[in-house]
């Protein structure tokens, strides 16, 4: 059996009320419990206040702007990185009215995410805050992980996502920095094909 490796999920607040939530230990108790089911892995969850202002493009966070947000913590040693706002912050700053939460798509070093919720939102009858940042959490890891990603056919029968099947993520095979080497060597491979048809076009000239 494998050792379990450590993931180190950070959650960036532009809240300033979210420190005070009297349910917030609860809350990340509940987000543990539910990703120390992955299996070959053990999970630490930190809050930090950033006062963050986000640029905004067609109601979405764009993947520049993420990726100089998070880049830092990754190197820190955080894998996971998920911004959170208030909800009048969302409203404010012209994010999706549609969106509570986004999970980005570009296959960089850093599992990231950006949330909206105050501490009593509703995401049906459960709490938006720890069903949103769970929700974008699994997007994430089935990228992360090559899992399949069923997780909105799962959502039309059921709607707590703690109680979803984590067991299904063997952390053994997250290997995000792989997957950022793997894009380095293919645009290398470009270079090099490209090259090698530079090389045949000037043999033939001549």
């Amino acid at each position: 059996m494998s050792t379990p490796q450590l993931h180190k999920l950070l959650i960036v607040s532009s809240d300033t009320s979210l420190p005070s939530w009297k349910s917030l230990n609860r809350k990340l108790s509940q987000v543990l419990e539910a990703l120390n089911q992955t299996k070959n892995a053990k999970w630490e969850a930190e809050i930090r206040y950033q006062p963050l202002v986000p640029t905004v493009y067609n109601g979405r966070i764009p993947h520049a702007y993420m990726d100089e947000v998070t880049r830092p913590y990754f190197e820190a040693g955080y894998q996971h990185v998920v911004l959170h706002f208030s909800m009048k912050q969302w409203e404010m700053w012209g994010l999706e009215g549609s969106l509570r939460g986004a999970n980005h798509t570009d296959r960089d070093v850093v599992n990231e995410s950006y949330i909206r919720a105050d501490e009593s939102t509703k995401r049906g009858r459960y709490n938006q805050f720890v069903q949103t940042l769970l929700h974008e959490v699994w997007h994430g890891l089935c990228k992360s992980t090559d899992t399949p990603d069923t997780l909105h056919q799962w959502h039309d029968t059921k709607t707590d996502i703690t109680k979803a099947d984590w067991g299904i993520f063997d952390m053994d095979y997250w290997h995000p920095e792989f997957v950022a080497k793997k894009q380095e060597l293919s645009l290398w491979q470009r270079v090099f094909e490209l090259t090698k048809t530079l090389v045949l076009l000037k043999k033939k000239a001549n």
